[in-house]
């Protein structure tokens, strides 16, 4: 009876990233980091693995405003990457907050050319790649990664709205934009 019990909490341990993380962080690290190489490599964010990478290894807490929060509700270091002549581009509906990963999920009427606007202050050493629609760069000590996606991908990655009916007005015409702060040093 307790090998079983033994085994089953092995199990428990080695299979749940999660738990592994929260037990041993390097794990998130190093995880983190395979997820910039292969991000790099491919010149594209993956939204799912970008999800399951943010809920597995920095497990946090989610707060959904489908009216869209305001711009005091959101951390300041967000605020501080849109300048407030911009702000009526974004929708800001999903935050994500953990000890080690900060994210802010938009709806917004931008362009791929318009991301420019969260690099404006970085220098080039520290951008780790570019896209027209994705980066991951380094700046103060965290690495940013931003990407911008259609609706339909949101769709497929997360269920936090009703796109059929409910939300349909809130995302019709947008595009999802998210940028998280990460710390994973």
């Amino acid at each position: 009876m307790i090998s079983i019990i033994s085994l089953s909490l092995i199990f428990f341990l080695i299979l749940f990233p999660h738990t592994r993380s929260t037990l041993f962080p390097f794990i998130g690290r190093a995880s983190f980091e395979k997820f910039i190489a292969e991000s790099s490599k491919a010149k594209i964010i993956d939204a799912r693995r970008f999800w399951e990478m943010r809920e597995f290894y920095a497990p946090g807490d989610f707060v959904l405003d489908k009216e869209g929060f305001r711009r005091n509700d959101l951390p300041e270091s967000f605020n501080e990457m849109i300048p407030i002549s911009s702000q009526e581009y974004f929708t800001p509906f999903l935050i994500f907050s953990s000890n080690k990963w900060q994210s802010v999920e938009f709806l917004t009427t931008i362009n791929p050319p318009d991301l420019a606007l969260f690099k404006a202050k970085i220098p080039k050493k520290d951008i780790i790649f570019e896209s027209s629609t994705d980066m991951i760069y380094k700046n103060g000590g965290y690495t940013y990664v931003v990407f911008l996606r259609p609706v339909s991908v949101m769709q497929e990655t997360n269920g936090f709205l009703d796109y059929a009916e409910y939300d349909k007005k809130f995302v019709e015409n947008k595009k999802w934009l998210v940028v998280s702060k990460v710390d994973f040093q």
